[in-house]
């Protein structure tokens, strides 16, 4: 899980250009100007090639911040055991 965390939010500041260290369980794109629709394709796009999970409009609508992507993407580490 591990692993996972610290790729999302590498993944996060890259697309978004907020600070790595500034990341936490509220940011958002709700509350992040840097989180903009653009980036949050981008993010969703690279967690989807890297973790292989579908992109519905689900996904690009619900998981919209880092706590819920988070859970999202252990949930998948966790089926797949």
């Amino acid at each position: 899980m591990e692993y996972v965390n610290k790729f999302l939010k590498e993944t996060i500041a890259a697309c978004t250009k907020i600070d790595i260290n500034e990341i936490d369980l509220n940011t958002s794109i709700s509350n992040n100007p840097e989180w903009d629709s653009l980036a949050h394709m981008q993010i969703i796009s690279i967690l989807s090639d890297r973790f292989k999970f579908e992109i519905t409009s689900e996904v690009i609508i619900n998981l919209s911040s880092y706590d819920k992507l988070s859970k999202y993407l252990t949930s998948l580490k966790n089926q797949k055991k």
